[in-house]
């Protein structure tokens, strides 16, 4: 498939448009909020430090009050406080404590997408204004989909600067300096399109991402090995058939969110949830999120390290096609 061809079916699952402009970033855009990810700690450059391994529990520590049931359905979704109701934001992520977000935002129809973040003093307060993340983007390119790993110190994101829709990352040392000139992730490009990048740092380090290398858009994952990955695979249990694409894994592994416009679902493009026991197990079927899915486009976001919050876009209910960003909350 051409590299045209293969970014026009990207676009009608990920690129947006609006014709509103975008607030002027604030001052230090690239600068992290004292607030952003989590820790601290100087992992390095993400390929080349250590990878954590899955999560344990221990039995010391003294039980958490639950936040939510996590076997009831979320709730009806609601715009996220804060975030625009005119501009075109999309695929949200977030740091753990849930105080910054990153997102795809774009001015207008004839703009280039761009990568975007946003910060809140506490989770009950809305977020600030948005400021670009102007030092990882590049002139003229379209990029997308800013996904931060759970440390914080690399970034992922999918761009058209070299030509093709390709992989990129940066990283950085510590939460308090600027992130690195993106590079291209290595063994991982094609002549097909690359695209919706998170990498898991649980498991000895896991890249996944979406590629229509075998036709439709499907699912992949590569393992972390030295400075750079395996072979991709495709994870056969959460392809369909037809576009699957937005893969979110937990840090456990054991949950992921995903976006599919396969049968079963309420509109263009439905979001799904897959878990399994192990991550040595393939994962159960992924079934849709009803309460949350509409007839219009949903796209796959992030959920909060309790299970409790989904974070997500969706083109429902404004009447011009383009998205806003939306958080459905389990009840307890």
């Amino acid at each position: 498939m051409t590299s045209s061809t293969a970014a026009l079916l990207l676009t009608s699952f990920v690129l947006m448009h609006c014709t509103n402009k975008v607030p002027p970033p604030d001052e230090g855009g690239l600068e992290p909020s004292s607030n952003e990810g989590q820790g601290g700690q100087d992992s390095g450059n993400a390929l080349e430090a250590g990878a954590s391994t899955d999560a344990t529990t221990t039995d010391s520590a003294p039980p958490t009050p639950p936040a939510c049931d996590p076997n009831k359905p979320f709730g009806a979704p609601t715009r996220i406080p804060g975030t625009s109701d005119t501009l075109q934001q999309a695929t949200p992520r977030l740091s753990a404590d849930e105080l910054t977000i990153y997102f795809t935002t774009h001015s207008n129809d004839s703009a280039p997408y761009r990568l975007a973040k946003a910060t809140r003093a506490t989770r009950n307060d809305p977020f600030g204004a948005p400021s670009e993340l102007s030092g990882l983007t590049a002139q003229n390119s379209n990029d997308n989909d800013p996904a931060p790993a759970a440390d914080h110190l690399s970034l992922w994101f999918h761009s058209n600067r070299g030509g093709n829709t390709d992989l990129y990352f940066a990283t950085r040392s510590t939460l308090t300096e600027d992130w690195t000139a993106p590079a291209m992730v290595p063994g991982i490009a094609t002549s097909a399109v690359e695209a919706h990048a998170y990498f898991r740092m649980g498991g000895g380090g896991e890249l996944w991402f979406v590629s229509n290398r075998n036709g439709n858009f499907d699912i992949f994952v590569a393992k972390k090995n030295g400075s750079g990955f395996d072979s991709p695979s495709t994870v056969p249990e959460l392809n369909s058939g037809k576009d699957d694409f937005q893969p979110q894994p937990s840090e456990d592994g054991l949950t992921i969110l995903i976006s599919s416009t396969r049968d079963g679902g309420k509109g263009k493009a439905d979001l799904w949830i897959a878990k399994r026991a192990s991550t040595t197990v393939p994962f159960g079927a992924p079934t849709p999120l009803d309460t949350v899915n509409s007839s219009d486009t949903d796209q796959a976001g992030w959920i909060s390290p309790d299970g409790c919050r989904l974070y997500f876009s969706s083109t429902r209910g404004v009447g011009d096609g383009h998205d806003r960003l939306y958080i459905a909350v389990r009840p307890l």
